[in-house]
């Protein structure tokens, strides 16, 4: 009988009627639903089935799970993975990217399928549908669907920054811990010390490995970040050239605020681009001419905010050492504090305020 159960199911299946439903005891969720290739860890889908007795359109009894998934704004799914009460509890995976499977049939409680992605790519995303089939009370086949969209999005400067700030916080954990066991080994030894000189000179060596592991750990998150950096500058820049005693970067997103763009240049160790001489002046001038992207403005790290038109560079307060002002150029009054480079100008420099709906684009200057 166990071996006529499975093909008799078969045959009801083709001969019932089959409806379809959707209804609240199936589900599916994506954590998170949108996912940044290259910065996000994990995600997970979850098919959810949980048995309604109440309701007339579930299955009395499931038989299978399915989960597919349809690419690229597709609306035809391909079957991704499987679990029906004839094959045990062992999800069948029909693919081949490094893809982590869970889950289980049970008649009384929850039913699911787990799918979870590490480092997901890109190619991970799209729309994926739950399927749940089973007899009803009087015996057709029921389908019930459910869906959701999971997304990726290419990593922004918010994500950049966000990423670093947790491995930082990271960081600060990791050296709260190493400094209270230093403490903690120093008042036990301290006590010790009392009758053991010996246990002084082990005190000794004990801090020293402590320093040793902070020093190796901060090297370690920090070569970590000047990783992620270097990974992310083609997302965050869109060209580069190299002057006589620097080299700029040229942001591949603009800003509405000064400050945004200045903090993007300070993570990669730079500045907003100091005019020092003629000659730098000139080789900005000529890199921005020779752009074929609708560039209009870019930001000039000085400012006039402390004292009216008395410009300074904004990375260390010292003054200007060159202007080539624009006619009419710098507006007076109080909301005209940030140097720009201005097209329509020539290129040459003008002032306005550090906030604004204009898009404005980030020069980096690094030494």
């Amino acid at each position: 009988m166990d071996h006529l159960y499975p093909k008799a199911m078969g045959h009801l299946v083709m001969l019932a009627a089959v409806f379809h439903y959707s209804e609240s005891t199936l589900s599916v969720s994506a954590n998170p639903e949108i996912f940044n290739p290259g910065l996000t860890t994990k995600l997970t889908v979850k098919c959810n089935y949980v048995k309604n007795d109440t309701s007339t359109s579930s299955p009395s009894a499931l038989v299978s799970l399915f989960l597919s998934r349809a690419n690229n704004g597709s609306s035809d799914y391909e079957e991704f993975a499987s679990l029906n009460v004839f094959l045990g509890q062992q999800v069948n995976l029909i693919t081949q990217e490094n893809v982590k499977a869970s889950g289980a049939i049970n008649s009384t409680g929850e039913s699911f399928i787990a799918l979870t992605w590490d480092s997901p790519a890109e190619d991970v995303a799209g729309s994926y549908k739950c399927t749940a089939q089973g007899p009803d009370h009087v015996g057709h086949s029921v389908v019930i669907e459910s869906t959701v969209d999971v997304k990726s999005s290419a990593p922004g400067n918010k994500d950049l920054l966000s990423q670093i700030q947790q491995l930082d916080s990271h960081l600060k954990q990791v050296e709260a811990t190493i400094n209270l066991m230093k403490t903690d080994f120093a008042g036990q030894l301290v006590q010790v010390s009392k009758n053991d000189t010996h246990v002084l000179a082990l005190n000794d060596q004990t801090a020293q490995d402590i320093n040793t592991l902070k020093q190796a750990n901060a090297n370690s998150s920090s070569a970590n970040m000047k990783l992620l950096l270097e990974a992310f500058r083609s997302s965050v820049f869109s060209r580069e050239f190299n002057g006589p005693n620097a080299t700029y970067w040229l942001s591949k997103n603009s800003y509405t605020d000064v400050r945004d763009a200045e903090n993007l240049c300070k993570l990669y160790k730079g500045y907003l681009v100091e005019i020092n001489s003629d000659g730098e002046y000139a080789a900005v001038r000529e890199f921005l001419n020779r752009l074929d992207t609708e560039i209009y403005y870019v930001y000039v790290g000085a400012t006039d905010e402390r004292a009216e038109n008395q410009w300074v560079y904004r990375s260390d307060g010292t003054p200007v050492q060159f202007t080539d002002w624009a006619i009419n150029q710098p507006r007076p009054g109080p909301d005209y504090n940030c140097m720009f480079m201005e097209e329509s100008l020539g290129w040459r420099m003008s002032a306005y305020r550090c906030t604004s709906l204009t898009p404005i684009y980030a020069l980096c200057e690094l030494s």
